[in-house]
């Protein structure tokens, strides 16, 4: 193909992933599926890079549950740096 379309494209294409993780989303502390709710105080705005790499990291666990799995792995690293 023509190698200027293709940098077009290919820069279209960048633009969108760019625009794509700075768009903003819903995330829900205690998840729908496992009862949490629609209110205000369960909704958190996060971008959707960042909501994906919390749900990479801790599934479906609410952020009381994400904080203890962290300070979990802290305890683990000070006991294996004795």
């Amino acid at each position: 193909g023509d190698p200027v379309m293709f940098r077009k494209r290919n820069r279209k294409r960048k633009l969108y992933a760019r625009q794509w993780k700075r768009r903003r989303t819903r995330h829900h502390n205690k998840a729908k599926c496992l009862g949490g709710t629609l209110d205000r105080g369960n909704i958190f705005i996060l971008t959707a890079e960042h909501h994906e790499a919390y749900h990479k990291l801790f599934g479906l666990r609410d952020f009381k549950q994400a904080a203890e799995v962290l300070l979990r792995l802290e305890r683990m690293k000070k006991k294996s740096l004795r």
